[in-house]
Parts: C-alpha cells; sequence; structure tokens
C-alpha cells in the first residue's frame, strides 16, 4: 500500500520544526471512503508535502496533489474522467480556538501532537476537492448523449418501430 520510503504516520509539529519534504503516491484502491465515488479505483495519487514554520511562527504543510479520478457523469451517466492537480496550504492548530486567528490563506489541520495517519490526510484532501456533482462540460456532455441516441436509433429502438406503424 505505502511506497517503501514513506512513513506511515507523520508528527507534524514534528515535521514542521524540522522542514521535511515528503513526495511520493498512494493507490487509489487504498483509500476507502472515497472509492463509493470512483467508477475505477485503479491508479494512483502523486503528493508532494513540505512542512515548515512561517514568518508568522505558524507551523503548516505546503503541496501538491496530482491523479486522474475515474467518475460518472450525472448528465449523461457516462464514464468522465476529473483531474486533480491543485496546491494545499495547510495551517497546523492544535485547538478550534487556533482556527479563529489562522490567517485566510490557510485550511486548518486539527492534530493532537501524536502521530497521525498520512493515508487519510491524503485521502481527505481529495475527498474535499470532488465536484459536488459530477458532469462533462456541455458540449462534451451533448455529444455523448447524442452519440447514444444515434445508436439506439439504429433499428434497436422499439419506439421507432412504434412510430413506422401510425
Amino acid at each position: 500500500m505505502f511506497e517503501a520510503q514513506l512513513p506511515r504516520q507523520i508528527n507534524a509539529l514534528q515535521f514542521a520544526q524540522q522542514g521535511k519534504e515528503l513526495s511520493g503516491s498512494l493507490p487509489l484502491k487504498s483509500m476507502m471512503r472515497l472509492i463509493p465515488s470512483l467508477l475505477d479505483d485503479s491508479g494512483k495519487v502523486a503528493f508532494n508535502l513540505r512542512f515548515g514554520i512561517d514568518e508568522e511562527g505558524i507551523r503548516y504543510i505546503r503541496g501538491r496533489l496530482t491523479t486522474r479520478l475515474q467518475l460518472l457523469c450525472q448528465r449523461c451517466l457516462k464514464p468522465m474522467e476529473y483531474d486533480i492537480n491543485d496546491e494545499l496550504v495547510l495551517g497546523i492548530i492544535l485547538s478550534h480556538a487556533q482556527a479563529q486567528t489562522l490567517p485566510k490563506h490557510y485550511e486548518p489541520l486539527l492534530v493532537t501532537g501524536e502521530p497521525q495517519e498520512l493515508l487519510p490526510l491524503i485521502e481527505d484532501e481529495l475527498i474535499v476537492r470532488l465536484p459536488i456533482v459530477a458532469m462533462h462540460e456541455n458540449e462534451e456532455c451533448k455529444l455523448k448523449t447524442l452519440q447514444t441516441k444515434i445508436k439506439a436509433d439504429n433499428g434497436n429502438n422499439p419506439f421507432t418501430k412504434l412510430s413506422q406503424l401510425k
């Protein structure tokens, strides 16, 4: 499930203090909460995470996630590819009160100081990047719908035969 050099757990506070960087990839099939949203769980998510402390003393994780997900278009009900190539900027906080004082360019990441699993962290970031409703672009969806209609009209459509009886 994990690449050999990737730790299974991270201590975000300690990693930020040390200025660590993690790069690698994780298989989509290991992300049990993400899988129900996918048509196909093959593939991987590549990531790069840099831990540090900014000039205001805020511990952070900055990085990039890159993957291609297979989703079901809710308009034409055909498979669609959904690319994620996004930056993430997380401010590491120890309490909900700290989240209120976090600058707007940070998303809060609440930690306890104990090691946390790396996989759920990456999976959470992918889940929040999923579209609310997966759909092709309008033109692409119209083309797929038209292709389906043409295939259905090739004599296999019972309504075509009914219309000929009129």
